[in-house]
């Protein structure tokens, strides 16, 4: 299953400013590390603390840059802002988006799924879309949500960082299973989701120490289960 590495966004020093020279040598280094793949920013890659017109110029540089297929979150707060996002994101020739729900305030899901669907209407048509679950920072997508969205064909799959196994097993056993692509974005169930058939990771922890990560699912992938909980103990030190 894919390693996506969920990439740190490199600032310049004393600046807010993206740090572009250093973000490439970042996406070369996670290229060495054996990674299937680059999210950039995400919640790892602090995206809010950024300004658009930054965050655009990016990635257009890392899109060049990258031998490996580039995921990137386009969440705002508003349902225009994360649309523009992921028509530049699709223009820019990156691999698919990321799309949570809108941020900061509290909404119900009603208006989450109202704001994904729209969303997903307009930029799936240009570029793979991927729902990204993640409570502690937004609004959680619940589960009947994230079902009723998933069954319309209209997205590619979800990364999930809730970090309920419960939440993840539910999604391992929906009927649209087989056309999904399910990615753990919560390292310490990592292992377990990905024995249970979760399809691969968007990883924090593969941002700093790629190798480990892509070693342990070549592990998983060749049934090799002492190697496996080596690898998995050191990521959960790792963790913590």
């Amino acid at each position: 299953g894919p390693i996506i590495a969920a990439a740190v966004t490199p600032r310049r020093a004393q600046e807010h400013s993206i740090d572009l020279a250093s973000t490439l040598e970042l996406i070369d280094f996670l290229h060495e590390g054996g990674v299937d793949g680059v999210a950039l920013l995400g919640s790892t890659g602090e995206f809010l603390h950024f300004m658009l017109e930054d965050r655009s110029r990016m990635l257009e540089f890392a899109v060049k840059r990258s031998r490996l297929p580039l995921l990137v979150n386009v969440g705002h707060s508003m349902l225009d802002g994360a649309i523009l996002l992921g028509q530049e994101a699709a223009d820019a020739g990156v691999a698919a988006v990321l799309i949570m729900p809108p941020y900061y305030f509290r909404y119900d899901q009603e208006s989450i799924h109202c704001f994904l669907l729209r969303f997903a209407e307009v930029v799936s048509k240009l570029v793979p879309v991927y729902l990204y679950n993640i409570p502690c920072f937004t609004n959680e997508i619940a589960f009947e949500t994230a079902a009723s969205l998933l069954e319309t064909g209209l997205f590619a799959g979800m990364k999930d960082s809730g970090g309920n196994w419960d939440y993840s097993q539910k999604l391992a056993g929906l009927p649209v299973r087989s056309q999904l692509k399910l990615f753990m974005g919560d390292d310490r169930l990592y292992g377990t989701a990905r024995a249970a058939g979760a399809d691969g990771a968007v990883s924090g922890v593969a941002c700093a120490v790629p190798e480990l990560l892509a070693r342990m699912d070549r592990a998983i992938r060749d049934r090799d289960t002492e190697l496996t909980a080596r690898l998995n103990s050191r990521l959960l030190e790792f963790i913590e």
